[in-house]
């Protein structure tokens, strides 16, 4: 376990406008622990100065590609995501995966974020007086200066779900939200299934009839991030398992493998194939191929549909000439293997 995701102990003393609160015990509520529903994230630096929480492939933690929050066949299990930012962390030091996310696609949950409302170990009374109403699992985020609560139910569609004024945002999909553990004392530790009624009136309360959210606004609710704001957007987010241990074995120890595929739609055009697009997509294919068939650290064996996957996820392949001409891809394959 992180020693950054490590707390200590929380009680709550209403005072005037806002509530003492206190830190409990690291805590993961057992209805989501072993669910295939977390990714991990990194802190970036976005182009106009601010950090974003980009989420990233918790089955790829040394390259640590970038990866679609929304789709639940990215997500693995708490352990699993926080084993990935320990190895990220053991290779890479500060520069690997800051820690994980929770999904909300796939899941029953309603994600609740509070935005600066936590100061010098005090809370704002409104946002306190939320959090008591619903009466499930709260922590703190990684700011120290908001708060998440987790909720089973459903959001009502006629309302709005983000206020930027107040800093309330509630998602019940195409989100996820960063997870800390750091469980708020006096409230469960466990997620409960929202009264009838209750989060629409919340909704009505402190966000109103719209919101202020665009309709492309898919990421993270502490920093909003798409998948990414660069062409890679579409790679790496539907490969297998396996497909994806061939990439991380290519990319860790073979500098020409990662260059093509992180970057292979600019770095083709080099001396070294000969500024040669066609040249270069025989070398990655026939990497590809030998790491799935013939690397002896690899103990499976891919098969050609699988090397053409990996192929087809590549920034080398993001071109029309191979997204409209399949076959072109299956006879580069054939000359290499």
């Amino acid at each position: 376990m992180s020693a950054t995701m490590q707390q200590q102990s929380r009680t709550s003393v209403e005072t005037n406008d806002t509530i003492e609160i206190k830190e409990g015990a690291f805590t993961v509520p057992d209805s989501i622990r072993d669910e295939g529903c977390w990714i991990c994230f990194r802190l970036e630096e976005r182009t106009d100065g601010k950090t974003a929480k980009v989420p990233k492939n918790p089955r790829m933690p040394v390259k640590m590609h970038n990866c679609d929050p929304t789709d639940p066949d990215n997500g693995v299990t708490f352990e699993g995501a926080m084993d990935a930012v320990d190895v990220s962390q053991m290779e890479l030091g500060d520069d690997g995966l800051d820690g994980v996310g929770l999904q909300l696609d796939g899941t029953p949950l309603v994600g609740i974020d509070l935005d600066d409302v936590v100061h010098d170990e005090e809370i704002d009374e409104w946002a306190w007086r939320l959090i008591d109403d619903f009466g499930s699992y709260s922590e703190i985020s990684p700011s120290g200066t908001g708060v998440h609560v987790l909720v089973e139910g459903g959001l009502d569609g006629k309302l709005g779900h983000k206020n930027d004024n107040l800093g309330i945002e509630m998602y019940e999909h195409e989100r996820y939200l960063t997870f800390t553990g750091r469980h708020i004392s006096g409230t469960p530790e466990t997620i409960e299934e929202a009264p009838e009624g209750l989060i629409g009136a919340h909704q009505r309360k402190h966000i109103g009839e719209s919101s202020s959210a665009t309709d492309d606004d898919v990421g993270n609710s502490d920093n909003t991030v798409g998948i990414d704001d660069d062409r890679t957007d579409v790679t790496h987010l539907d490969l297998t398992d396996r497909e994806c241990e061939i990439v991380e074995a290519g990319c860790r120890y073979d500098d020409d493998f990662a260059l093509l595929f992180e970057e292979g739609s600019t770095a083709w055009d080099s001396v070294k194939w000969s500024h040669d697009r066609s040249r270069a997509d025989a070398s990655l294919a026939s990497k590809i191929a030998w790491w799935g068939q013939e690397a002896d650290m690899i103990d499976f064996e891919l098969d050609r549909a699988e090397i053409e996957h990996i192929f087809l996820a590549s920034d080398l392949a993001n071109r029309r000439k191979v997204k409209e001409r399949p076959g072109y891809v299956r006879r580069t394959i054939s000359a290499v293997i």
